[in-house]
């Protein structure tokens, strides 16, 4: 997994770009572009699935969990994930390490049995889609968006 700052984004086109012609990669990249969960627009939130307990605090760990339930069409619409450094006031079901990935508005991934014990699904009747454009300054989490998804560089 790789993390860029938002002066690099541009960059990270360019190399996604030369990479995806030059050879296949088995790695998604991201970009940090906040602090709270990741938000398609502001006061709007995506479908989710969450991680509890997961005891990692580094987005690596977050990222690869993400990118290990990412399959079928949900692929297509996996926008980003954030991760919780610490504990999340007003909320009694987020602590520190919790991982949440986020997807446009109903297009969660289908899991196994196990996978359903491990994960949480959050899908609300009323949520949006679209490219990570805001995110909630909750203190404690951190919004990573999707650059390049391994999915798409290896079909």
């Amino acid at each position: 997994m790789m993390f860029f700052s938002r002066n690099e984004t541009q960059v990270v086109s360019l190399v996604a770009m030369v990479l995806y012609i030059a050879s296949h990669v088995e790695a998604s990249m991201y970009e940090r572009v906040g602090d709270g969960l990741c938000q398609p627009a502001p006061d709007k939130e995506y479908s989710h699935i969450v991680k509890y307990g997961y005891g990692a605090d580094r987005a690596y760990d977050c990222s690869e969990a993400c990118d290990g339930v990412n399959d079928g069409e949900a692929r297509y619409h996996y926008r980003g994930f954030s991760i919780v450094k610490g504990a999340l006031r007003g909320s009694p079901a987020l602590y520190k390490g919790n991982c949440l990935c986020f997807y446009d508005c109903h297009h969660l991934p289908e899991f196994s049995t196990e996978l359903e014990d491990v994960w949480s699904r959050h899908d609300p009747e009323y949520c949006a889609e679209g490219q990570v454009s805001a995110w909630d300054g909750a203190a404690g989490v951190v919004c990573y968006q999707v650059l390049v998804e391994k999915s798409v560089l290896n079909p």
